[in-house]
């Protein structure tokens, strides 16, 4: 099918351990998105109610200080708050994936619902298996959520993966035999690589090997990409449990004017490749 789809990919600050603030910010965004004629919108990776960076900085011991309230600001998927999202997307008419903390019982998911042109979800995962310390927060995807794409969408085939699931081979191949033309790529903020005297860091956990693995993607996958992460600004480096933290300092692409922007995956990546698809696409980042 020949068709032209326009893009968004939400790059910004999320509204911290807030569920309701989350909420109003996120249909906000897909209002804007909506009115630049955005038929598919993505999501960074726990969007609601932000990626706490704390569980990183300090002793698993000390989560207890927050996760209650973390819990608290995440987000049931049959909740009002989910269904003010779905009412917000109907209204738009587009596709949204909708990342963010998800409640279920008494454990949390990092979990993508893609909600259609109605309203409807019509796709639910999760991400498949957390990466390190945010095992200690969030639990894993079930067999479920290895269906990466939805296959009946009106925009196309459209698939997405949460952060280190774009590191995993067979993870990705298994949504190139899917069939995927549009991948979300969702993303917490990212850094860049600090001073090796001062912090100890890995290059895989920057935010130029996370663009590395977008790029890659979209060469091996022969698809779209597009890349939707959280940022993070200096007046929210306290909650974050990084005050101080010379990984902050780190910053190479400061596009944004925004508060003293710190970090985040803003270079915008979008790699054009309709080789298979068949299909054109123009994208446009939302902050």
């Amino acid at each position: 099918m020949d068709q032209t789809v326009k893009v968004g990919a939400v790059q910004a600050e999320p509204v911290w351990l807030d569920l309701e603030g989350s909420v109003d910010k996120t249909i906000s965004l897909i209002e804007k998105a909506s009115a630049d004629g955005v038929q598919v919108l993505g999501f960074p990776e726990v969007w609601i109610s932000g990626y706490p960076w704390q569980m990183w900085t300090s002793p698993v011991i000390n989560n207890g200080s927050w996760i209650h309230e973390y819990m608290a600001n995440s987000m049931r998927r049959d909740s009002l708050q989910m269904r003010r999202n779905q009412r917000a997307v109907k209204k738009a008419g587009m596709l949204v994936v909708l990342g963010y903390s998800e409640q279920d019982r008494a454990s949390l998911y990092m979990g993508q619902s893609f909600i259609d042109t109605d309203g409807e979800i019509i796709h639910h995962r999760r991400k498949v298996k957390p990466t390190h310390v945010e095992r200690t927060i969030w639990g894993e995807g079930q067999a479920e959520s290895l269906q990466v794409v939805v296959v009946d969408s009106k925009f196309g085939k459209v698939g997405a993966l949460n952060c280190w699931e774009h590191l995993q081979p067979l993870l990705r191949y298994n949504e190139y035999s899917q069939g995927v033309q549009i991948h979300i790529a969702s993303w917490p903020a990212e850094f860049e690589m600090p001073d090796p005297e001062k912090i100890a860091w890995l290059y895989h956990e920057t935010g130029e090997a996370s663009y590395r693995a977008n790029q890659f993607m979209a060469i091996e996958g022969a698809t779209f990409v597009a890349v939707a992460s959280q940022v993070l600004t200096e007046k929210n480096l306290e909650r974050n449990g990084l005050t101080g933290n010379p990984v902050t300092k780190t910053v190479r692409w400061p596009p944004l004017k925004m508060d003293r922007l710190l970090t985040g995956n803003v270079a915008w990546w979008w790699i054009l490749n309709d080789l298979w698809a068949r299909r054109q696409a123009t994208c446009r980042a939302y902050r």
